[in-house]
């Protein structure tokens, strides 16, 4: 048979609990506790929800599964805004380096982004909505929904929406 992921000893011993504590606390029976402990069996599913919650422990964790770090509920921070453009800097993912701005720029406009990039550091870029052209270093690349763009330290970056809709760029850096 194979091993089922319970960590059922793991948090018991850990919170100090003898079977018989712990089948009191959930609502069980103590052998139902020794027949998942000692892989008999899996155990029904109700068995494990009452044992995760006696132990106050999640179902991820009570399984062994990696769980996930909350996400950040705060929202983006308004860098710039105005008629032309406006440059968010969005929360940085837990455990990464990078840094993203959302870039919107107005209908048949042009900005100069350089001020707006770390020069020591590569960029990518990323067109999720309308086109236009990106210019590096007097350089023309069109933009395309969908298309990206990577380059190393950017010294000089100015973008063109060409469409009459918002262009929507996202700018990641490390």
């Amino acid at each position: 048979m194979p091993e089922f992921p319970c960590q059922l000893r793991e948090f018991r011993k850990a919170q100090g609990k003898s079977t018989a504590d712990l089948a009191r606390e959930a609502g069980v029976r103590q052998d139902q506790i020794l027949y998942i402990e000692l892989k008999r069996g899996e155990g029904a599913p109700s068995t494990h929800i009452k044992l995760a919650r006696a132990l106050e422990v999640s179902l991820d964790e009570y399984f062994g599964f990696p769980t996930l770090e909350p996400v950040s509920v705060k929202g983006p921070e308004v860098i710039k805004s105005d008629p032309a453009v406006t440059i968010e800097e969005l929360p940085p993912l837990r455990r990464s380096e990078l840094r993203v701005k959302r870039i919107h720029v107005a209908p048949n406009k042009t900005f100069d982004l350089t001020r707006y990039l770390n020069p020591r550091k590569p960029a990518f870029f990323y067109v999720n909505q309308a086109q236009g052209k990106l210019w590096i270093n007097r350089e023309e690349h069109p933009l395309l929904v969908g298309n990206s763009l990577g380059l190393s330290f950017p010294a000089k970056v100015k973008i063109e929406n060409i469409t009459p809709v918002s262009l929507v760029l996202l700018v990641i850096q490390p």
